[in-house]
């Protein structure tokens, strides 16, 4: 009896351990939040950019904004987007679209990811650039209809889509292609949408 009830007592801590959720990010995911929403806002301050054809420009903001959540996935994403928010005039319009970017590129990341041979960097660059103009959207909105920084959201969109998104756009393409093709354990998405599953 003694022996059935010993063994009861191990299946139960057994299930129970089992049962225990995993944090929301691992460490890994959570320094890589951290730094590149750390670096993010330090260009944000300093207004680091490095011009490739005039008038395009690099957006160091968007290399970090992509490295980040490739590494910590949509719970980092929102970690990085409000790093980067902190420093705006407008913290609110900035922390809102760059946390949507990374929610908009982390829908298909993982599918993406999975895909072989250059059909899988052309398409990463092509969504990576859809997730910027989606979370520009969202500046549009919050910019226009709360900060009423442009007198309707068709303005705002042609002044921004013509000026910036194209070249937050192209950086965050190039940096997403670059990242997958020579360092592809750390932009391997270990990461899920809720509790993580992996423990790297």
């Amino acid at each position: 009896m003694m022996v059935l009830n010993s063994q009861f007592h191990g299946v139960s801590a057994r299930h129970i351990l089992s049962r225990q959720k995993a944090p929301l990010l691992t460490s890994r995911q959570l320094t890589s939040a951290a730094v590149f929403g750390g670096l993010g806002f330090a260009a944000s301050v300093l207004g680091l950019n490095i011009s490739i054809i005039p008038p395009l420009i690099l957006d160091l903001g968007s290399v970090f904004w992509i490295l980040g959540v490739a590494g910590s996935g949509p719970i980092g994403a929102v970690i990085v987007g409000l790093l980067m928010g902190l420093p705006s005039a407008f913290p609110l319009a900035t922390a809102t679209h760059v946390v949507i970017y990374g929610l908009v590129f982390c829908m298909l990341y993982k599918r993406i990811y999975a895909m072989k041979g250059v059909i899988r960097y052309v398409t990463l660059a092509i969504w990576a650039m859809v997730s910027v103009f989606v979370g520009d959207l969202a500046l549009m909105v919050v910019s226009t209809y709360i900060y009423h920084i442009y007198p309707d959201l068709m303005t705002g969109a042609i002044i921004y889509t013509t000026a910036l998104s194209w070249t937050r756009s192209i950086a965050a393409a190039l940096s997403i292609v670059l990242l997958v093709r020579y360092a592809p354990e750390y932009a391997e998405p270990t990461w899920s949408w809720g509790r993580t599953k992996s423990s790297k």
